[in-house]
């Protein structure tokens, strides 16, 4: 839907849901979870909540089943603070893109050594790491170039966690 409005309660229920996770919800079973995207139906009756976890199937299994067990606790959660004519129904979904993406890139680093090219994201390589302009580049330089890199592979995705502390309210903070 291309209204404005819309997305902006989009993004300000994934930043609450987010919030909601990280703060208020203690079960061990939800380990590294990060709200990757929220689609709102055009009713507003109902919201997908993507996520991803860090970890392995299992890990992904027991947040699945963390999530589902505190639906309706986040649902009730977002339900004050979300100022809204009606509660959308959050239903929980597992983001396979994040992965997809993963692959894709492990695929490319893949290709690019094969063909002898230098990798950037390789800080620790034995290969000589070097600019745009051809000039070699220092340890620091390198680990500054990775974590560009990196961030720009990962786009915009919010991570919650039981353990950490640190939330992103720039969305509240800047109205």
């Amino acid at each position: 839907m291309n209204n404005p409005s819309f997305g902006r309660l989009e993004s300000q229920i994934k930043q609450k849901i987010a919030v909601i996770i990280q703060r208020d919800l203690t079960d061990p079973r939800l380990g590294f979870l990060t709200v990757t995207r929220v689609k709102l139906t055009r009713d507003k009756h109902y919201c997908k909540v993507y996520y991803s976890v860090l970890g392995s199937a299992g890990d992904r299994s027991k947040a699945a089943h963390a999530l589902e067990d505190a639906r309706g606790h986040i649902q009730s959660l977002l339900g004050r603070t979300l100022h809204t004519r009606t509660l959308p129904i959050l239903q929980f979904q597992f983001d396979e893109s994040i992965e997809g993406a993963i692959r894709v890139s492990s695929i490319l680093d893949d290709l690019a050594r094969d063909r002898g090219d230098d990798v950037e994201s390789d800080v620790e390589g034995d290969s000589e790491a070097v600019n745009n302009d051809g000039e070699a580049l220092d340890a620091d330089s390198k680990a500054v170039e990775a974590d560009s890199a990196k961030e720009l592979a990962e786009g915009e995705t919010e991570t919650t966690s039981e353990h950490d502390s640190t939330a992103s309210s720039s969305d509240d903070d800047t109205r």
